[in-house]
This record gives C-alpha cells, structure tokens and sequence, in this order.
C-alpha cells in the first residue's frame, strides 16, 4: 500500500462555519483548531487509520456506530500493523493527507511526532484544552495519559488498555492432561503454580512425552508464525521479563547510557538466555508460517493446542462457546508486573482543515464511559479511565476483564506491582533507523531460523549485510539491542 486509501472517501479542506469555541485557536488554521462543530451540517468526511485486525474490528465498530451518520460519511482503513500505520502516517504528512484520526500505542508511536518541538508546532494535536475542560487528567489513570504526555501537553486519548504478559490456557484440556499424567504417575503443576519459564519448559516436556504415543497429539504451546511481531511480545515482554526485570528496564529505558563494560556483558548474556528460551518453546510449537496468532488462541479455544503466549487482545478471537473453557494467567515469573499499552486515538496536524470531526470523535465518542465499556467487551481492553462505579465495573462483560481493570488499578496504587509500558512504546519508533526496524525479523530468525529476506516485498534500506544463517542473525540482533540500550528514545519528554 503507497499510500493512505483511507482518504479515498475524500478529505474536507477549507474552513467550514463555526457555531463558536475554536479550542486551540490554532494559527494558520489547522485541525489542532478542534472547533466546535458547525450548528448545521452533513456529509461531512470523517477518516480513521487503524491497524486493528480481524475480530478486533468489532471493536472499532463500537465506537463508529456512535458516530452521526447523517451528518458524517465514516471511511475507515485497517493498514496491516503498527509498523504500517506509523510508516504511512510519516509519508502523509508529507503530502498534508490525512486521516482525521489515527491509532497510537502509548509512547512512542505518539512522542515520536512532538519531542523536542512547542505544541504549536507538534506534528500531532495538542489535547490541552479539551483535557482540562472536561477534567481527563482526574478521570483517567495517570499511567493510561503519561504515555500519550509530553511536558504536560496531552498529544492523545486512550480507548483502551491491554495487558501483554500473558499466558492462555485451555482448562479443560489442562484438566484432563493432569488426570492422563497422574494415571501414569506424573503430577503436573496447576498453571498458577508457574513460577519461571523453565518450570513451564519442563512442564510442555512432560506434556510432550505424553502425548507423543496417540495418533492426534494436542499441540503443546501454540504460537503464530505468519507475522513476526508476535514473537517479539513473547521474547520481550514474557520471556525477557521473566529472567529478569532489570534486563527489561535496561534495554528499553536507556540503562547503558555510560554503562560499563560488565554491564553490557551482563544484559548480552541476558538475551542469549532469552533466545536459548524462545528457541526450547518454539520446539513445542507448530513452526509453520501458516499459523497466524489468531489461529494459535482459536487452536486453544478448540482444545487442539493447550497453551498461547500474546497479550490479552487474543480472546477477541474466540467465540463465546470457547472463551468459557479459556483461563489467563500473568506469564510464569512475571506475577509483580503488569506490562500494558494503551490503544489511543491521535488528530494529525493538517492545514486548511479545522478539526472539528477529530474532536467530536474524542469528546463525544472516545471519551464517553458508556462506548468505553462497549469497546472493552468487544476488544477485551480495559477502560481507561478510574471513575468507574461499581456498577459500570460489574458491566464488564467477563470476570477476567474485571479482574484485570481491578489489577490495573491496584498496580498504579501499590508499590509491590509495577506497571511497564510495552515495548512499543519504549522503543524507537518505525523509521528512527533502518536497521533498527529488522530486529522483529532479525529474532525471528535468529529462534525459527527462517530467513525473512526471502518473502520481504519492502526494499531494504538498512546499510549492514543481509545475515545468511540464524548464527549471524542472532548476533546482528545482540548487537542492534545494545545499541537501543544505550539510549533512551524521547528522553526530553518522559
């Protein structure tokens, strides 16, 4: 895709009548405007970038059916990935095309577009005014807006909050494989009683040995293969920050800025172990690149596959019938931290427009406690805001998202359990360096040992010699790893 097809249904340029407060006051006019909208108008083009997939689109669906639609004609394009989204958005500013709105993570899918620059001058709106009229700062967890913050300056607003260090189960098929092994004089510890990801290893090798004599064995651990980026939430925010927390907050926090030499020895030993890990479960998995991430929970859903590895965004894809025999766990090791992202919505700053569709879209819709729990029950993402009652708490469609709201909010108040932003947004951003934007590639052959250059259709730009065994991808990567750790990405604004 050369570029955003989500304008094709048009884009709305000169000032349209405004029937009062321009809450920006932006100069020249530009949708950072965010004008109150006209007293009388329709057909009015409104676009969303999203990179939602799949079910997820369900989700985004909640929050389009409270749109207007006799005054706005709604154009919506999901473009593939993160990487996608933030690829496209950078082109578009160039050609001043863009979409109304556009889908963040929190951190530095948002920062990327405001450090080191005033907000009257940021690539992405300034909130500021609609954020304290409407009193966002006090209905939001912090940690949902710190990310999306900089200098005090609100660049977006969260619709959603996902927790990623998790670990799906079957409980039934769970259940039965523990009664198999007990009949043969094997106990299997009960999922919870995990405690690191070597009593897990041990755990698929016993399940393995189990199953390997029936004609259908169940798959052990089901992890999708057709898309990289799934392995690298499994490497970074389970495995990694299994073995080691101190690694994690090294790597993406900038810990080796000045660092000595043991040190980098330390945190490279650190990843060997991770990738020694990643490779041990990979042997559990079905290796095929046909198997997506959505395919490996609804193989857990079906009962054909006992475990996946993803964030909680994963029972979007089960049915009702499945989601009941579905269990979640805090990945083994990692039961004092809680690793999240909040799904956001940003207004790009383009000229000639005066923003009043993205604001609507915010303030009616985005904002509003009763689409929020509608988008949490279809994208299984917690709300972000702490101002829920007890009643709109006990809305929440399933005990596992109430849970999780419950556990989000205890995180931010109890010192005892960290909350970690995702490694979206701590690590440079898409475009930072070309080289940079291998390592999601690089680790996926450096543990499967598939070689991504040969069905790569995006002409390669990073300087450095193609790796030619998983050996030399692995080091590349080590290397590239080092190098983010030794600094910390939009610094001047965390």
């Amino acid at each position: 895709m050369g570029r955003l097809r989500v304008l094709l249904a048009g884009a709305a340029f000169g000032l349209l009548g405004c029937s009062g407060d321009r809450v920006l006051g932006d100069y020249p006019p530009s949708t950072c405007d965010l004008a109150e909208p006209p007293r009388e108008f329709s057909d009015e083009p409104f676009s969303i970038a999203t990179f939602w997939a799949d079910r997820e689109q369900a989700a985004l669906e909640t929050l389009r059916a409270r749109v207007d639609s006799d005054r706005y004609l709604i154009s919506t394009e999901q473009i593939g990935t993160r990487v996608e989204v933030q690829r496209h958005i950078s082109d578009a500013f160039e050609s001043q095309k863009l979409p109304d709105v556009f889908q963040v993570n929190g951190g530095s899918d948002v920062l990327r577009w405001v450090r080191e620059r005033a907000p009257e001058a940021t690539d992405v709106c300034p909130l500021d005014r609609l954020r304290d009229r409407d009193q966002w700062g006090d209905r939001y967890f912090p940690e949902a807006l710190e990310p999306l913050s900089c200098h005090g300056n609100l660049y977006a607003l969260p619709v959603g909050i996902h927790h990623l260090n998790v670990l799906f189960y079957n409980r039934e098929l769970w259940s039965a494989l523990a009664d198999h092994a007990r009949e043969r004089g094997v106990e299997l510890l009960q999922p919870e009683q995990l405690t690191t990801p070597y009593e897990l290893l041990e755990q698929l090798r016993q399940i393995a040995a189990l199953e390997a004599s029936k004609a259908k064995p169940i798959t052990p651990l089901a992890l999708g293969n057709e898309s990289e980026w799934p392995l690298t939430i499994v490497a970074f925010e389970n495995v990694l920050l299994s073995l080691s927390r101190d690694a994690y907050e090294t790597l993406w926090m900038g810990g080796l800025e000045g660092a000595s030499e043991e040190r980098r020895s330390t945190l490279r030993q650190t990843l060997q172990e991770m990738l020694a890990v990643l490779r041990e479960l990979q042997s559990f998995s079905d290796a095929s690149r046909s198997v997506s991430w959505q395919d490996a929970l609804r193989q857990v859903g079906a009962g054909v596959a006992l475990l996946t590895i993803t964030g909680d965004w994963g029972f979007a894809q089960l049915d009702a019938e499945s989601r009941a025999k579905v269990e979640t766990i805090s990945f083994p090791g990692t039961t004092d931290t809680f690793v999240y992202t909040p799904d956001s919505f940003a207004v790009p700053r383009e000229l000639r427009k005066n923003g009043f569709p993205a604001r609507s879209f915010l303030e009616d819709i985005v904002a509003s406690k009763p689409a929020l729990i509608d988008f949490a029950n279809a994208k299984h993402a917690i709300p972000p805001r702490n101002d829920l009652s007890d009643t709109e708490v006990a809305a929440l469609a399933s005990e596992n998202l109430r849970a999780t709201y419950q556990q989000f909010a205890r995180c931010g108040a109890n010192k005892s359990c960290k909350l970690l932003l995702a490694v979206s947004g701590l690590a440079p951003p898409p475009g930072t360096d070309p080289c940079f934007d291998e390592m999601d590639s690089l680790l996926a052959f450096a543990v499967t040992g598939h070689d991504p250059s040969s069905d790569s259709s995006v002409p390669r730009r990073c300087a450095s010699p193609i790796p030619s065994t998983s050996k030399e991808a692995e080091a590349r990567l080590l290397d590239l790893l080092l190098q983010v750790a030794q600094r910390r990405f939009a610094a001047d604004c965390r």
